[in-house]
Order: C-alpha cells, then structure tokens, then sequence
C-alpha cells in the first residue's frame, strides 16, 4: 500500500514538474514581449517594432509548425493506401478459411479413410462389431465405435485388424489426395492375437496393390514359409527367407 502512495506521489511530482517547465516557458515569453513592448515604445515611429518583428517571427514559426502538422498528415493519409489494400487481403484470405477444423480437402480426405477402413474390415472378417458403425473421432482421428475408443468394444484378434485397416487407408488415402504421407509402411509381425491366417492373406492382398501405386509395404513375419507361400502365392510380392536369425550375438 505504502508502495502504491509513494509510486502515485511519485508521478503527481512528474506532472507538477511538466506543468511548472511549461510555466516557465510562458513566463519567458511574457517577459520577452514586455521587452519587446517597451522597447517599441522608445524607438522611432518609422521604423518596425520589436513587437511587430517577433510577432512575425512566431507567426512563422506557427506557419512552419502548421505545415510540418500538414505534411504529417498527408503521410499518414498516404499510409492508408497501403493498410487498406493489406485488410481487404486479410478479409479475403478469412473468407477462404474452412468453417469448421478441417478444410473441404480435409473432410474429403477424413471420409475416404474411415470408408476404406470400414471396407477393409469386411475383407478382413471383423466380428466383434459391425464395421459400418466404425467411425473416427474428429479430434483425434483415432477409430471409434459409438463415441468409445475401439479398444474397450473389441477382441484381441478384431483390434488387430482395425490397426492392418488403419495403416494400410492412410496408405490408400495418400494416393487419392495431397497428403504428407511417404508412401512407404513398415510392419513387424503384423500377425498377433492369433487373427485367422485367413485375415491375413486379405491383408496382404490389400497391401500387395501398393506396388501398382508406386508404394512400398515391409512386413517381417514369423509365418512358417509354407504358409506365406501359399498366401502371396498370385500377388506382387518378393519374398526373402531368413531360415536362421538375422541378428545374432557375437561369440
């Protein structure tokens, strides 16, 4: 508090300072004129008064000061171009803004994944749920069912699924649209929670239209050889057979 009243008083003394500069000032000039004035009264009457000669000199003064006023305007005026062609850009590229957090491209690109996803998990045989009620949370862009994550409402095996459809529709989507997506999916293991081998060759029917796109899929799998020939038997695949470990300790 006593902080508050010394910083007030504080500035209440800058002010009476301001206010006594400024009277002296005036006090200057009126002392000035009253020289002026006495001298005009003792000199010839034919010549021009002291008065008269500062009285034209402030007027000049005040003419210059007034014209700087003048120019100073006029640039300020002139400024007004250029801010007025900046907010008519401005409301123009606030017109174009989507109204919503996604843009038409977006909403166009957020309804052909949770399509793709939804036809994927047909292929694949989801059957915890209906696949048509999958959809994907706004915010997070995460597949939902009825508001939930699809965690709490699925099998082992069906969570497995949804993780092949998802991957494999950004895959997709990235060729239908503009996206930031490489083009290139890396799965390890992509078969787990014992999802049927029938699941699987879909997946990888689906994956094998990458290379038609100009993309490229990598699965690692612990598959036996014998099955995974059978399933990429017809499809767009190179197969490497590792028949030990790649990676061993050195001895």
């Amino acid at each position: 508090m006593f902080e508050n009243v010394l910083e007030r008083t504080r500035r209440a003394a800058a002010t009476k300072r301001v206010e006594l500069a400024a009277l002296r000032e005036e006090i200057q000039r009126l002392r000035s004129s009253i020289r002026a004035i006495a001298e005009t009264l003792i000199s010839p009457g034919d010549s021009a008064s002291v008065a008269e000669i500062q009285a034209r000199i402030r007027l000049e003064d005040r003419v210059e000061q007034q014209a700087g006023i003048v120019a100073r305007i006029d640039d300020l005026l002139n400024s007004f171009a250029g801010l007025a062609d900046e907010w008519s850009k401005i409301e123009i590229a606030k017109a174009e803004l989507p109204r919503g957090n996604l843009s038409q491209s977006d909403e166009e690109k957020f309804a052909r994944l949770q399509q793709l996803i939804r036809e994927q998990l047909v292929e694949y045989g989801m059957t915890s749920i209906d696949p048509e009620e999958i959809g994907l949370d706004r915010n997070t862009y995460r597949p939902t069912h009825k508001g939930f994550l699809l965690s709490f409402d699925l099998s082992a095996s069906d969570l497995i699924r949804t993780i092949w459809a998802y991957t494999s529709g950004l895959l997709e989507v990235s060729t239908e649209f503009k996206t930031n997506h490489l083009g290139l999916l890396v799965l390890d293991e992509p078969k787990q929670q014992d999802t049927a081998s029938e699941s699987l060759a879909a997946f990888f029917r689906r994956l094998a239209r990458s290379s038609s796109r100009d993309q490229q899929v990598l699965v690692a799998t612990s598959e036996p050889s014998s099955s995974l020939a059978n399933m990429v038997r017809d499809l767009d695949a190179n197969v490497v057979d590792f028949p030990a470990r790649i990676i061993t300790k050195k001895s």
